[in-house]
């Protein structure tokens, strides 16, 4: 969980320039409150060998039954490109890209999978994982737990707003970025 909270927080941080765009900060704190509170879609990588079947049924682009699981599906899973290119959410182009690019060797697929929010019940787990490791060097887990709950008031804020800021998107980016720098240690204490 701390590795894909931290992963998510990083994509924010990547993608930070288009969510404080000027006159779409609203969407920018709508789509941050949405991933830490309400529901995160987690974007992930699928590597299919030449020799090897996709393992899955699909209906406009997204998995509606898995044939074979050892690649990492599940239902719902939506296929948005193959080999970087857009799947357009259409059946046909999506078997013929798939199609193509057997031809070059292995299939590349992006995958969206919506999921948890980030920061769901995260308090609590962060207090779990500090009790398993018992490591007196991590970050104060006080002062986690606050950063955590500062996050998520600061989301809300800015998504509540009609109109949003660029001082209440430095706060949100500032919670963003203080959340990163304190779960970097424990994301490297628990490998």
């Amino acid at each position: 969980d701390i590795d894909r909270v931290l992963s998510g927080l990083r994509s924010f941080q990547e993608r930070w320039p288009e969510l404080n765009e000027e006159g779409g900060r609203t969407r920018g704190a709508n789509v941050v409150r949405e991933g830490l509170t309400i529901k995160y879609t987690d974007v992930r990588r699928v590597l299919v060998p030449p020799e090897q079947a996709l393992g899955v049924s699909v209906k406009a682009c997204r998995v509606a039954a898995v044939k074979s699981p050892d690649l990492g599906w599940e239902e719902g899973d939506l296929i948005t490109e193959v080999n970087g290119a857009p799947a357009m959410g259409n059946d046909a182009q999506l078997t013929e890209a798939v199609r193509r690019a057997r031809e070059g060797g292995p299939v590349r697929l992006t995958v969206e999978r919506v999921g948890a929010p980030l920061l769901d019940n995260f308090e609590s787990r962060l207090k779990d994982v500090y009790v398993s490791l018992g490591d007196d060097s991590l970050p104060d887990l006080e002062e986690l737990q606050i950063a955590v709950g500062d996050a998520k008031g600061a989301a809300a804020l800015a998504a509540s707003a009609t109109a949003v800021t660029p001082e209440t998107m430095r706060r949100l980016r500032g919670e963003i970025d203080k959340l990163v720098n304190l779960l970097t240690p424990l994301s490297k204490a628990m490998q």
